[in-house]
C-alpha cells in the first residue's frame, strides 16, 4: 500500500491506494472508478491541479461533496481550503470504512459492489441506518435540492 502524507494547505490529509482523505472521516463518498491522477506533491494549489489534471466531472464530485459535508452554504471555503478532505474521505474500494459516521454508496454500479440491488428513482436517496444509496455525483442526477435532503438527513449520524 503506498501512504503519502501530506501538509500543504488544501492537501487531504492523506492518499493511499484506497482512498483520498482523513483516515478518522466523519463522511466518506464511495466511489466506483478509476483512481485520479494525483499532482506532484510540490503542486500551488493541490485541489486545482487535481481538477485540471483529471477534468470537470472531478471538480463536480468534489463539488458535491463539498456542498453535503459544509455545515453552511459556505462549501467553496469548505472545499478550497482543504477542509473537505481532511475530514472526509473519498474511498474506492467496497469495504465500509470503520470510524465513518455516515456511508454515501454513490452510483448503482457502486451499490452492486456493496450487494445492494435495489431500484432508485433518481433523483432520490435510500437510507438504511447510517448508508445512503444516493445516486453518482453529477449535477444532472444529483441537483441541490437533493443535496439539501441529504444533508438533512446526515445531521443525527454526524452530531451524535
Amino acid at each position: 500500500m503506498i501512504k503519502k502524507e501530506l501538509c500543504q494547505q488544501d492537501k487531504p490529509s492523506s492518499i493511499n491506494d484506497d482512498f483520498i482523505g482523513s483516515t478518522q472521516p466523519q463522511m466518506v463518498m464511495y466511489l466506483k472508478g478509476n483512481f485520479p491522477a494525483l499532482p506532484e506533491p510540490t503542486a500551488k494549489s493541490w485541489l486545482k491541479e487535481l481538477i485540471t489534471l483529471n477534468g470537470n466531472n472531478w471538480r463536480k464530485i468534489l463539488v458535491i461533496f463539498a456542498k453535503l459535508g459544509s455545515q453552511d452554504d459556505n462549501w467553496r471555503d469548505y472545499l478550497y481550503s482543504g477542509q473537505l478532505l481532511r475530514e472526509n474521505q473519498i474511498n474506492f474500494t467496497n469495504r465500509l470504512y470503520p470510524s465513518a459516521k455516515v456511508h454515501l454508496l454513490c452510483g448503482k454500479q457502486n451499490w452492486e459492489r456493496f450487494d445492494w440491488h435495489c431500484e432508485l428513482n433518481l433523483p432520490g436517496q435510500l437510507w438504511h441506518k447510517n448508508q445512503a444509496l444516493l445516486p453518482y455525483p453529477d449535477y444532472r442526477q444529483f441537483p441541490n435540492h437533493l443535496i439539501a435532503q441529504v444533508r438533512q438527513t446526515m445531521v443525527p449520524f454526524i452530531t451524535n
